[in-house]
């Protein structure tokens, strides 16, 4: 029961849900004490940090930062937005060392994100982006952000990422480049690479 009301909470009231959970409990999810959670957030900087150096990086819902802090920590400007300000406010205390980390409260669903970007990162956040057609237009929005020849980074668990990230392997102006599954114990992941096709 608990899990169809957190479900529910976070795909019809995403704002009141998700500025509960950090409000109530600082690192839900066990982000910054999870070696699980730690490995796949190292994975994803990594994987960014192949693709060019540095660069502009969209982090949608940052949570508290942990990924924006190693991107920062690299050289990469870095935009980091979440719904709930609560969490922002620890992902901006986390960052402050890092000036070229500018944190913010957003919500993607409800306004279209400003500026270009060369790379963008869904880490475990598509699922929430609604349903359909829906989905498919936040995506087009954030696509049209990327600069030309720029990149998705997606995480998402696997298999059924096969599914959520349906709306990107059918997406007209992106090319699958990569995508590894890692087998981690309990809940397995894939790390999706997706490149925005050129306008020729």
């Amino acid at each position: 029961m608990r899990k169809t009301l957190d479900w529910l909470g976070a795909h019809l009231w995403p704002d009141r849900h998700f500025e509960r959970l950090y409000s109530q409990t600082p690192d839900p999810w066990n982000c910054e004490t999870s070696p699980y959670e730690l490995l796949k957030a190292k994975r994803t900087a990594d994987a960014i940090i192949q693709l060019q150096m540095p660069g502009a990086v969209l982090d949608v819902g940052c949570g508290e930062g942990i990924l924006a802090e190693f991107l920062g920590a690299r050289g990469h400007v870095v935009s980091a937005i979440d719904i709930s300000p609560s969490a922002v406010e620890r992902a901006r205390q986390r960052c402050a060392s890092h000036s070229q980390v500018d944190v913010a409260v957003g919500n993607v669903l409800k306004r279209p994100v400003l500026g270009r970007f060369d790379v963008i990162v869904l880490s475990e956040v598509l699922y929430y982006l609604g349903y359909g057609r829906s989905r498919r237009t936040v995506c087009d929005q954030l696509v049209e952000t990327l600069s030309e020849n720029g990149y998705l980074a997606v995480t998402n668990p696997w298999p059924a990422s096969r599914n959520i990230e349906r709306v990107l392997g059918t997406h007209s102006r992106l090319k699958l480049v990569s995508a590894n599954v890692f087998p981690d114990p309990g809940r397995p992941y894939s790390l999706a690479i997706y490149r925005r096709l050129g306008n020729g």
